[in-house]
């Protein structure tokens, strides 16, 4: 079922490049639920989950770099995947840092057969014609707007089939629901000719017909999707949403296989999955489901909504100015994170440190001349940093165990706010079993008098484990209990 999942996502989702030289990086989030899958073993991180991404668009192309945890005898090793998009010569190139192979393939998602009839994509002789696969694709145009990252954005929904007559190749029924934010660049057009009539069956020589049809189309850089994907019982279920765009200079070179690489005949050398599987499942419809749990509006993604300026302070209100937050995560990779794990404690600060008269605002550059601007009466300064604990895989699943022994692990916060949320998912990103964070703050009047500080220490017992969180709420009651009118 993956291949299938990958060829017909490809197939859908490739209409997006630039065709001016606007150079442009996105980062996302995404996370993908399956409904009914066993949870994780305690102190063992949940790869589907919290996965970061970047892309990088410039010209006619678009690369996608995905990272992620794998399990190796070693234990677990960072791997990123790459998907490069060159709208100018129509195809996409496919390659991740485990194996150093790429896998080059068109953009329609058409199957390739040599002049011998053999697959170009590594078959041989003997291939074998299927039935017919009908894909149908619609768009519908809710009507909403808005304003995401400087940019207009537009709110559309997708629904997407597929259905293999009797004697097709591919067995499984299909289909996918997409709901999702995009945002208008006027240079953004790739017009990819997606209407293929033939593709090959993942580790068969068995090709089946292609009746392509799509009604309307989906236009824009999407910012925030959901997908669901149903298909032979089962239910997937992807949200991806961006988290910040900048413009920045890009390099040719980004857009290229990595020259030591080596060319892939099949895309399952570069996944490194066995080529000799053959899908004998009989073919099954899609259930049609029992409750339904779509609205009618999407929210926004959280990064790309514009923040209300800050006014002018009310007579009688004390205003608390947070300082950025100094950030050392003990490595090169984590360190590039630095940025938005500061935003997220910021953020947890500003809603935490607040009462009917107290209110709390974001300083940016010059702390001090910032908080005179706006009018502050109190600055909060805090330090934080990463000790990596550097244990193996028994070591996470020990210290696991031992946390769920001794009652030692969080109970879930059962409604959490927004802040929360993004600090919580800082949390699941950076953490590995074994890691100390310590914190400190200092809480000051305008002229830099110490009014009181802290310091804090915490150990995580397991992968993911949030032990920052309760620490900073704590430190924002401690604060408020020393603000004088």
């Amino acid at each position: 079922m993956k291949q299938t999942l990958f060829l017909v996502v490809c197939i859908f989702f490739t209409g997006l490049s630039i065709a001016a030289q606007t150079e442009i990086q996105i980062k996302k989030t995404m996370s993908m639920k399956i409904p009914g899958m066993p949870a994780m073993p305690a102190g063992m991180a949940n790869p589907l989950q919290n996965r970061i991404s970047k892309e990088y668009i410039k010209g006619s192309r678009i690369r996608t770099d995905s990272t992620f945890d794998m399990q190796t005898k070693t234990g677990l090793k960072k791997v990123t995947h790459t998907t490069i998009q060159q709208c100018d010569k129509q195809r996409r190139i496919n390659f991740n840092t485990k194996n150093k192979k790429y896998f080059v393939e068109p953009m329609s998602g058409q199957a390739q057969r040599s002049s011998s009839g053999a697959a170009a994509s590594g078959g041989s002789k003997g291939n074998k014609d299927g039935g017919v696969v009908t894909i149908v694709g619609t768009v519908t145009d809710t009507g909403e707007r808005a304003k995401l990252f400087g940019y207009n954005a537009k709110h559309l929904k997708q629904t997407i089939t597929m259905t293999p007559s009797k004697d097709a190749c591919q067995k499984q029924a299909m289909k996918i629901d997409i709901d999702g934010w995009y945002i208008d660049l006027p240079e953004f057009s790739c017009p990819v000719r997606r209407k293929p009539t033939e593709f090959q069956m993942s580790g068969t020589k068995c090709y089946d017909q292609v009746d392509f049809q799509m009604r309307g189309e989906i236009l824009g850089v999407p910012v925030k999707e959901i997908q669901t994907l149903t298909t032979d019982g089962m239910t997937v279920n992807i949200e991806e949403e961006a988290l910040e765009i900048t413009k920045t200079p890009l390099s040719d070179a980004l857009f290229e296989p990595p020259a030591d690489y080596v060319a892939a005949n099949t895309m399952q050398e570069v996944d490194n999955e066995d080529d000799s599987r053959n899908i004998t499942a009989e073919e099954r419809a899609i259930p049609e489901p029992t409750t339904t749990t779509t609205t009618t509006t999407l929210d926004l993604p959280r990064g790309g909504v514009e923040k209300a300026a800050i006014t002018g302070k009310k007579p009688g209100m004390i205003r608390i100015g947070i300082a950025k937050p100094v950030v050392q995560l003990g490595d090169k990779d984590s360190q590039e994170l630095a940025g938005e794990f500061g935003e997220a404690v910021a953020g947890l600060f500003i809603e935490t440190i607040k009462a009917q008269n107290i209110e709390a605002v974001i300083l940016n550059g010059d702390a001090e001349a910032d908080a005179k601007n706006l009018e502050c009466d109190y600055i909060v300064y805090s330090n934080f940093s990463r000790k990596k604990g550097g244990g193996g895989l028994f070591g996470k699943i020990i210290s696991a165990n031992v946390a769920a022994m001794t009652g030692n692990v969080p109970k879930p916060d059962t409604n959490p706010t927004e802040a929360t949320v993004a600090m919580m998912r800082m949390m699941q990103t950076l953490t590995k079993a074994r890691d100390e964070y310590s914190f400190d703050y200092r809480f000051t009047k305008a002229d830099k008098t110490t009014v009181s500080s802290g310091k804090e220490k915490a150990k995580a017992n397991f992968d993911t484990e949030d032990v920052l969180t309760a620490k900073i709420k704590t430190a924002s009651k401690a604060i408020l209990t020393n603000v004088k009118p």
